[in-house]
């Protein structure tokens, strides 16, 4: 409906333009209901879902700890951090997901804070030594796993902040939205 009106409301101002002094007035009467009943009478298009990028990914990395280790560091380092402001409506939920559509899987080594809360795990093995596909997709070593809810994660003023941590030999990730839907 709004495309329809946008083609009959460009009509109008060509005719208006070519200069037929009486109906220009019943043109501009005319445009002004028009407008008045769409802003009133149509509710926004909402898009569904509703995605942002949280990052492209990153292929296959040494950690910026020690290489030589063959051991993990019980320090953990954020090698990527992004926040955003959201507002959900009542019902929606909230994942972070490898594509847009809110279904793909992801990797991510070694795991993510989200406000704060450690989510670990995000790979589901290996399929074999990633150390051997440095600067590769995550996904080519790494087995993934399907997208995480976060929606309670959420804060009340809507902050969602996310950091990608690594505490091991290597840190990947595959490619990371936040959809709600």
């Amino acid at each position: 409906m709004g495309y329809t009106l946008f083609l009959w409301k460009e009509l109008l101002l060509k005719l208006f333009n070519m200069g037929y002094p009486m109906n220009r007035y019943i043109i501009i009467i005319f445009l002004l209901a028009v407008t008045f009943i769409v802003q009133c009478g149509e509710e926004p298009i909402k898009p569904n879902p509703r995605f942002f990028l949280i990052t492209n990914g990153f292929g296959i990395q040494w950690s910026k700890l020690d290489r030589r280790r063959s051991t993990p560091s019980n320090k953990p380092w954020v090698f990527y951090e992004w926040s955003m402001k959201i507002q959900l409506n009542k019902g929606e939920r909230v994942f972070i997901s490898s594509t847009p559509d809110g279904k793909g899987f992801i990797v991510v080594d070694d795991g993510l804070y989200v406000n704060g809360r450690k989510l670990s795990n995000l790979y589901n093995g290996l399929y074999g030594d990633a150390r051997e596909n440095i600067g590769r997709s995550a996904t080519v070593s790494y087995k993934p796993i399907e997208p995480i809810e976060i929606t309670k994660d959420i804060r009340m003023d809507g902050l969602i902040h996310i950091q990608l941590i690594d505490w091991g030999i290597l840190y990947a990730s595959s490619p990371l939205y936040l959809v709600i839907q």
